[in-house]
């Protein structure tokens, strides 16, 4: 009875010891960072290794479960390749200075699936990983950053089809064809700003999502992927000329086929890549303060 009652005893000092020790412990509140252009850059590099795990799980899950399984990344600039060729190549192969209809529309075809693929994983990145974003913080900004670095798989397979397609129909590679990287680069940083603007509003306006497919559609038409620029009549000619993709697919095209650099077209890029850049970081910085709470 005396050893039933020491324990009791025993047990409710603990309790007190322990509610006492618990009321002492200082309490630690968390507040979003206030500087409106800081997207954290130090933390983010001192976590790249969580970086490249998003990176990973990205491409092990683009192609687990397929029955084609990386066939898949061949398969998808193929298809419209032989789809646009049957269809385009008697209107527009006399603006090509005797270039294949098939070799001018693959230079384009590979850029702009990559732009348009990493646009549209990276846009719904944050509200395809609600579950993770409402449970731990880490650098929101490596959600669609990973979906922009796991695509680049899928444009080195389009590239080396590409350089195949390249040699098959005899054209010559020159050295120029070391400028891809950066103008890859540039169409990576493109897309990572369009995205992750579209990744921030679609937190707060769910019906963003549904736009975002129907502007890629609409880009394709008015991006020089099928068309050479120079096949439209001057009157509109100046719609491609803004257009932000033109000066990237239009070089890519001038450094694999040997044609004038486009260098107009790629400083309206760099114009465009600057501003969308700054107003993706702003919204971005803003936005992901909150995004736990609007998903």
């Amino acid at each position: 009875m005396e050893d039933n009652l020491s324990k009791t005893l025993s047990l409710s000092s603990d309790k007190k010891t322990a509610m006492t020790s618990a009321e002492n412990k200082p309490y630690i509140k968390i507040y979003p960072d206030k500087k409106w252009y800081d997207l954290d850059w130090k933390r983010m590099w001192r976590q790249r290794d969580l970086l490249k795990s998003f990176v990973l799980r990205d491409i092990r899950l683009r192609y687990r479960q397929t029955l084609l399984g990386v066939l898949w990344a061949i398969i998808q600039p193929l298809a419209p390749l032989l789809i646009f060729t049957l269809i385009f190549s008697r209107f527009f192969s006399e603006f090509n200075q005797g270039i294949p209809y098939a070799v001018f529309v693959f230079c384009g075809l590979v850029p702009w699936l990559y732009f348009s693929n990493a646009v549209n994983q990276s846009g719904n990145s944050l509200s395809h990983h609600s579950y993770l974003i409402g449970k731990i913080y880490f650098p929101r900004l490596f959600l669609p950053l990973s979906s922009i670095i796991a695509g680049g798989l899928d444009f080195l397979v389009g590239f080396g089809l590409l350089i195949f397609l390249l040699l098959f129909y005899g054209v010559g590679i020159s050295v120029n064809i070391l400028f891809v990287p950066f103008l890859w680069v540039l169409l990576g940083i493109l897309a990572l700003s369009i995205g992750a603007l579209f990744a921030s509003l679609s937190v707060v306006f769910r019906d963003v999502k549904n736009l975002l497919p129907f502007i890629l559609q609409l880009g394709l038409f008015l991006t020089p992927v099928i068309y050479p620029s120079k096949a439209l009549p001057e009157s509109v000619q100046w719609i491609t000329k803004i257009n932000p993709l033109t000066g990237i697919i239009e070089n890519m095209r001038a450094v694999l086929l040997g044609t004038d650099f486009a260098w107009t077209e790629l400083g309206i890029t760099l114009i465009w890549i600057a501003c969308l850049s700054f107003i993706a970081m702003i919204v971005f910085v803003r936005v992901q303060k909150y995004t736990a709470d609007y998903i």
